[in-house]
């Protein structure tokens, strides 16, 4: 079996915030995102200020899928879908799940 826990791309259109931070481990995180719904994309520009003041300044993009484009990839790959949930705790996906965990099987062998 295949696990995959991903974000949830419905989720994430209705909640996106372009400007957002948070402290980690005393260091400031600044992030300013861009969504492009159309291509699933989110791209990151990342300061990061250490507790002394220095600056770092990173970035990534991070590709986000609807629920059919993951169906039709793990299709490609040779496997078989064969459950979404919402979360970690079992519970139903949704629109409003803030994940997408796709549970995915080789195909059954014919005995």
């Amino acid at each position: 079996r295949l696990l995959l826990d991903v974000h949830n791309r419905e989720w994430t259109a209705l909640r996106f915030q372009p400007r957002h931070w948070y402290e980690h481990e005393g260091h400031l995180i600044l992030n300013a995102e861009s969504f492009d719904e159309k291509q699933g994309r989110i791209t990151n520009r990342r300061a990061i200020i250490a507790p002394d003041g220095s600056r770092r300044e990173t970035g990534f993009t991070l590709r986000i899928y609807a629920p059919s484009e993951m169906m039709k990839m793990l299709e490609r790959a040779g496997l078989e879908w064969e459950r979404t949930y919402g979360g970690w705790d079992a519970s139903q996906y949704t629109a409003l799940s803030r994940g997408m965990m796709v549970v995915a099987r080789k195909p059954r062998v014919p005995q």
